[in-house]
C-alpha cells in the first residue's frame, strides 16, 4: 500500500512551494489521511489530500470543497471528488516524474479551481471539467439546500424545503437521521419565526464549531452572511 510516509513528502513539497496552503487534520477522523487546506477560509473551506489505495505503487488524490456553516462537514466536504495525472504521464510511485506530474497538477489546475470558489455561491460554478454528476447531486440534497437558502436570506425558499421534509424518519436506521434533525429542530424554527439574526448566530456557531474541529483558527477570517448584510 501507499506509505504514510509517501503521503507526507508529496504533500509536504507542495506546501514548501505554495505559501496559500496549510496542512490540517480532522480531530472528528483521528485515523484519517491529513488534508491540505486553501487559505483563506471564510465560509468554504477548500481542501485535497492523497489517500492509499489497495495496489502499494499507486496513489488515490482527492479535492472537495464544503461550506463550513455545515454542522456535518468534514475533510470531504459535500463530495470527494477523485483527479487524476492525465493519462500518458507517470502516476505511479515507482515511476520517475510521478512527484512533479502531481505537483504540476495540483498547481496548474487543481488549486487555482479551488481558490477560484470563494464564496459558497461559488459551489455552484465549479467548471464541470473538475466535478461529476454526485457532486452536482449533493448541492441540491435538501438539508445543505436549506443551509444555503437561510445564508442568503430566502427563509419561504427554506421553509418550503423544511416542509417536504418535516416528517422524515427518526429512526436509529436512518444513516441521515442527525443531518435532518438539525434543519428541521434547530434551523426551521427560526426560520418559521423570521428571525433573520437567530439564524445568522447558529449558522456562526455551527461554523465556529467546524473551524475549532479542524483546527483552522489560524486560516479563518469571520464574515457575515448575506443575509446579515441584507439587514444593513
Amino acid at each position: 500500500m501507499t506509505t504514510k510516509n509517501q503521503i507526507h513528502a508529496l504533500l509536504k513539497h507542495l506546501l514548501e512551494r505554495d505559501g496559500g496552503l496549510i496542512l490540517s487534520k480532522d480531530e472528528a477522523d483521528p485515523h484519517g489521511p491529513p488534508f491540505i487546506v486553501v487559505k483563506p477560509v471564510r465560509h468554504v473551506i477548500r481542501t485535497l489530500w492523497i489517500d492509499r489505495s489497495g495496489v502499494a505503487d499507486y496513489a488515490r488524490f482527492f479535492w472537495a470543497v464544503g461550506h463550513a456553516f455545515n454542522p456535518m462537514i468534514s475533510r470531504r466536504g459535500i463530495f470527494a471528488e477523485q483527479f487524476q495525472i492525465p493519462r500518458g504521464l507517470p502516476n505511479r510511485w515507482s515511476q520517475p516524474g510521478m512527484r512533479e506530474a502531481f505537483i504540476d497538477l495540483v498547481e496548474n489546475a487543481v488549486v487555482p479551481m479551488l481558490r477560484r470558489v470563494e464564496k459558497f455561491d461559488d459551489m455552484f460554478t465549479i467548471d464541470e471539467r473538475f466535478r461529476s454528476p454526485a457532486y452536482d447531486g449533493w448541492l441540491q440534497y435538501e438539508p445543505y439546500q436549506m443551509h444555503f437558502l437561510a445564508a442568503n436570506g430566502r427563509f419561504e425558499d427554506a421553509i418550503a424545503i423544511y416542509d417536504s421534509i418535516k416528517d422524515f424518519d427518526r429512526s436509529p436506521e436512518n444513516p441521515r437521521r442527525r443531518t435532518y434533525a438539525l434543519v428541521t429542530d434547530d434551523l426551521a424554527p427560526l426560520l418559521l419565526a423570521n428571525d433573520k439574526p437567530g439564524v445568522a448566530a447558529l449558522l456562526h456557531r455551527w461554523e465556529q464549531a467546524t473551524i475549532q474541529r479542524n483546527g483552522l483558527e489560524a486560516i479563518y477570517e469571520p464574515t457575515p452572511f448575506p443575509l446579515e448584510l441584507d439587514q444593513g
